[in-house]
């Protein structure tokens, strides 16, 4: 058997170096290294440029968006950081942090309940929440995440089933993370999903994880578009191991109402296990690929969130395929190239090599 190496999409880049070496992940932004200071001389929704103290140039390519289009069409860079809420309609309606600058909104309760969750937002919106008798109170904090990286995030400490949430902002929405502070009695935790149009509904997919789809009839025949997904798990044991073999169930209820219970992989729940969820807004780009040969039928598994490289018994050999958005212009003569990089994140952190073929 060979060795598994799980790959997150969103924390794969390209950096095309000239004479600085870096190493950023999507999940970052120029705004996550203050002491850095940058003069960008080119910006476009998926590349940046900058100066070096030594008169050379880096050019930073990523393989989702870290700027957008604002409401003055102004390129605007994104920024994942928490901010409090200013808006007071939304103080009202008990929210208290927010990211600090994208299209992709979310927003953060004070506390967690059966009315009040989490909110996505970019043309439409849907709210997530957890099933507890219990108000979870929140507090921003600085913590390392799934990947390893300190990042600002809103804790929500749940003492009656001895477990944390903390969420925090993407540039596609919002993470979740759930540390287990002791090993749960159950393998399932109970979520709810709120849609507040007729038309929007979630679909669960073949791939594991659920679509969220509008669905409207042109010309007699219905089309459906995908404006979320909502991640299958990844779950982390206390002793580094990861499991993807997680699962999720939408059941409906009334007025735009559903339950989303996720399920974990048992052998891998302990004191100490960390769950990873991503709940996401669809952007335009076509994500990353992964195949695997014993699920040929890409429309199974392109929306997922990580890819699993490697030889596994119930998916097979699977491969990566991961795009870029070049600039129109690259401009460069090779000559004067001096270090071209490519970095990908392994997931399961171990020194093992892969072949990776550019075309």
């Amino acid at each position: 058997m060979r060795i598994k190496t799980f790959l997150l999409s969103t924390s794969i880049i390209i950096i095309i170096s000239l004479g600085l070496f870096i190493f950023w992940y999507n999940s970052k932004t120029m705004f996550d290294e203050p002491d850095i200071k940058l003069e960008v001389k080119y910006l476009d929704e998926y590349s940046v440029s900058y100066d070096n103290p030594d008169e050379t140039k880096t050019l930073a390519i990523y393989s989702a968006p870290i700027a957008y289009y604002d409401s003055k069409w102004t390129l605007t860079p994104i920024d994942t950081r928490i901010k409090n809420v200013e808006d007071s309609a939304l103080k009202d309606e008990g929210y208290i942090y927010t990211i600090m600058n994208n299209d992709i909104e979310t927003f953060y309760p004070k506390d967690l309940s059966k009315e009040t969750g989490i909110r996505i937002k970019k043309d439409f919106a849907y709210e997530i929440g957890v099933n507890s008798d219990q108000l979870i109170h929140s507090r921003c904090v600085e913590n390392k995440n799934f990947i390893n990286e300190m990042k600002s995030m809103v804790l929500y400490e749940y003492s009656d089933k001895n477990l944390d949430f903390k969420f925090y902002p993407s540039s596609i929405g919002s993470n979740c993370e759930i540390d287990f502070n002791n090993k749960p009695e159950e393998n399932t935790l109970n979520f709810w999903l709120k849609l507040n149009f007729d038309d929007i509904e979630p679909q669960k997919q073949d791939g594991g994880y659920i679509n969220i789809v509008r669905k409207t009839v042109v010309n007699g025949e219905i089309n459906e578009e995908i404006l979320g997904i909502i991640q299958v798990p990844l779950i982390r044991d206390s002793y580094g191991n990861i499991s993807c073999k997680n699962n999720i169930f939408v059941r409906p209820h009334k007025n735009g109402n559903y339950e989303l219970v996720f399920s974990f992989d048992s052998k891998f729940l302990d004191k100490g296990s960390t769950e990873f969820i991503s709940f996401e807004v669809r952007r335009e780009k076509q994500p990353d690929i992964a195949i695997y040969s014993k699920k040929p039928d890409v429309a199974d598994v392109y929306l997922s969130n990580y890819t699993l490289i490697g030889n596994s018994q119930y998916l097979g050999i699977g491969q990566g395929l991961i795009r870029f958005r070049f600039p129109t212009m690259l401009n460069s003569q090779l000559d004067k190239i001096k270090e071209i990089e490519y970095y990908v994140y392994s997931l399961t952190n171990n020194n093992n090599d892969f072949e990776l073929l550019l075309t």
